[in-house]
């Protein structure tokens, strides 16, 4: 038996939901405008990570994509959570974008017009501490259908004025439930 299911989720029959993830070194080293996020490890005493680490000057982005799920819903919704944190900034936000296309089926070229959705978020407040930056959105509004190949891109966007954050974001992946 799966513990994380609770017992009202089993007597209505409802599945618990689907969770992808994706650190942030799977990403790929690819974007549009060739501006690309690099490879940090931060070594640490305990654990060393290897992370993506977002400029606080210029705008970059890493593409990933997945499969949607047969197990989607009509009305539910999908959570992009970002987990991210700063080796020296102890205030400020940082403005990330998840963009994505609206899913491909076979046959159909998934290079389209991107959707972007967009938080602001304040650094956990000690460097090195985790933030998790949450995004939601309507299955409805995303156009994701069972079976799509979803593209998606995650990016800071550094010269917008709501983020604040002094220094590099390092990434240490994104989650998609």
């Amino acid at each position: 038996p799966n513990n994380s299911i609770g017992a009202a989720e089993l007597a209505s029959g409802a599945l618990p939901p689907r969770v992808i993830w994706i650190p942030c070194p799977a990403l790929l080293p690819l974007e549009a405008a060739d501006v690309i996020p690099p490879l940090t490890k931060d070594a640490g005493t305990n654990i060393d990570q290897l992370l993506c680490t977002f400029d606080a000057d210029a705008d970059e982005g890493r593409p990933g994509n997945f499969l949607a799920n047969g197990r989607m819903e009509s009305g539910s919704t999908v959570t992009f959570t970002v987990l991210w944190y700063s080796l020296a900034a102890t205030t400020g936000d940082a403005v990330w974008n998840i963009r994505h296309n609206s899913g491909t089926a076979a046959d159909i070229d998934p290079d389209v017009a991107l959707t972007t959705l967009t938080a602001t978020d304040t650094t956990a407040g000690t460097a090195g501490q985790v933030s998790q930056t949450v995004i939601t959105e309507t299955l409805t509004n995303l156009a994701w259908v069972s079976g799509d190949l979803v593209y998606f891109t995650l990016h800071r966007d550094a010269n917008n004025a709501a983020d604040t954050l002094v220094g590099d974001a390092l990434v240490v992946g994104v989650n998609i439930s």
